[in-house]
């Protein structure tokens, strides 16, 4: 959660003022240092959201239901989008520039928003895994999908199975870089496959083909294969050699020499 500095109590306490303030008004005196008072209160409360979109989440509910100030969280902080009023998180403008400051705010537009192409394909560039808040046919979409895996990769787990066994889209998702993993830990830069491999469909695992290919960019592409694949010694074999070929010094390579030693004996 947000923890509740000084200024965001002022803002979650600012609407119970309003209804407290009915029993200030004594005369027309304190009836105008009210209506000030409330003035600036209003006007806190914006700076503060300008200065924090999630501030949104302590306002007032009629400040929640002002497009503009919405509209200047949700383009500070996208995530503010969950605390605007129902009516703005089905707005295309105030959703398309939450999901362009952050794409994982689509969970919280409307519904009909979630299955708007236009939407959800500014939320996948922004953030590949917002393809999990997209509808159903939309997760089918192969022009969604494929802008998906080219921001991460590893969204390809929330594409339909249709997509996830198309070997173009999978061996586009396996080459976006992973900066968590590398070829080895004293070597500079990114290890390139990102292991979407382990979501593909079970009918490209069982692909020899296919399964050679990704052998060339996953270390770990042979773990994935099916069991009829990694049964064959001359598939094994196989990957192996097209890993090599393109990693020095790493563990396969030395298992191939181990292999072509015993070859030799």
């Amino acid at each position: 959660g947000i923890p509740k500095s000084n200024s965001m109590v002022v803002l979650a306490h600012a609407a119970s003022v309003k209804s407290e303030a009915k029993g200030w008004v004594a005369d027309e005196r304190s009836a105008a240092k009210v209506a000030q008072f409330l003035r600036s209160e209003h006007a806190a409360t914006i700076a503060q959201i300008q200065r924090n979109g999630l501030a949104l989440r302590y306002a007032s509910l009629q400040i929640r239901a002002d497009r503009d100030i919405v509209l200047a969280a949700v383009q500070q902080q996208g995530e503010a989008l969950q605390f605007a009023a129902d009516e703005l998180r089905a707005d295309v403008d105030i959703v398309l520039t939450a999901v362009k400051a952050n794409g994982l705010a689509l969970r919280h537009a409307a519904p009909e928003l979630r299955d708007d192409i236009g939407v959800v394909n500014a939320a996948v560039q922004q953030n590949g895994e917002a393809l999990e808040h997209a509808t159903k046919r939309l997760r089918g979409n192969r022009h969604l999908v494929t802008n998906a895996v080219t921001t991460h990769g590893a969204a390809l787990r929330f594409a339909a199975n249709a997509i996830r066994g198309d070997p173009e889209i999978v061996l586009l998702a396996m080459k976006q870089p992973n900066k968590s993993r590398r070829v080895q830990p004293s070597q500079p830069g990114p290890y390139k496959a990102c292991n979407a491999l382990q979501y593909a469909a079970a009918e490209l695992k069982r692909n020899r083909t296919f399964m050679l290919e990704a052998a060339s960019l996953d270390d770990w592409a042979l773990g994935h294969a099916d069991d009829t694949l990694k049964a064959d010694p001359a598939f094994v074999l196989e990957a192996l050699q097209r890993r090599s070929a393109h990693v020095t010094n790493h563990p396969c390579v030395v298992t191939l020499a181990v292999i072509n030693r015993m070859d030799q004996m």
